[in-house]
């Protein structure tokens, strides 16, 4: 049976079709998406038995509300607390609600709560998602950061302005990135970015951590 990947994605206006692509050619798989937001009528998965997962960016909150954003909450919170062992990537707003979910904080990054939108470096620390030490160009679009390590994570990424960027959980198949690893030109150009930004190098660091989660998600299978 080939592996299997769910892809999460809580976009409120339409969905990263661009990434989702992206997200399934570099896993080379089968994968299986979820409108949690756009259609509420696609139930989150019933199980835990898939290969990995990733939890897309949103322009919501994860200090949201909404029915949608509880139910993923409580459906996340086995794989946080280890309940459940499923390898797991956060982007963005995925990133922010596995934070909260381990009990850390989310706030605007920016006192008048405006948005960062750059392509920035983020610097990687040697773990279990690279064994060397990486500067990596990276995609963002957030207008929240997580203030803390959550309880049971590591930060192993930091960025200007923005200390926890990465976290890895200290022995559970999960890491979390507060940039986008998997936007390309369309996010860009949504974002306000030139999508002539997205040089070889960005493309290829954005690729090289993605790969570095499908490696952990593949090392960590029973």
């Amino acid at each position: 049976m080939s592996s299997l990947l769910w892809v999460i994605d809580p976009a409120v206006e339409q969905p990263e079709d661009e990434g989702y692509r992206e997200l399934e050619q570099l896993f080379g798989g089968r994968c299986e998406r979820f409108l949690v937001a756009l259609d509420e009528t696609i139930p989150l998965p019933r199980s835990y038995r898939a290969d990995a997962v990733v939890v897309l960016g949103s322009k919501a909150s994860a200090r949201d509300h909404d029915p949608w954003v509880l139910a993923l909450r409580d459906w996340l919170a086995p794989i946080v607390r280890g309940d459940e062992r499923l390898p797991t990537l956060g982007i963005c707003f995925g990133h922010q609600l596995i934070g909260r979910i381990a009990g850390a904080a989310v706030d605007f990054l920016r006192p008048d709560q405006s948005k960062l939108v750059a392509i920035e470096e983020s610097r990687i620390v040697a773990s279990r998602l690279f064994d060397q030490p990486a500067t990596l160009q990276v995609i963002c679009s957030h207008r929240e950061v997580v203030t803390e390590v959550p309880a049971g994570f590591v930060r192993v990424g930091s960025r200007r302005d923005v200390p926890n960027d990465v976290f890895e959980h200290e022995h559970l198949p999960i890491v979390t990135a507060q940039f986008h690893p998997e936007a390309r030109a369309t996010f860009l150009q949504r974002a306000g970015l030139d999508a002539s930004r997205l040089s070889p190098t960005l493309l290829s660091d954005s690729r090289r951590f993605l790969r570095g989660f499908f490696a952990l998600a593949r090392s960590s299978a029973p």
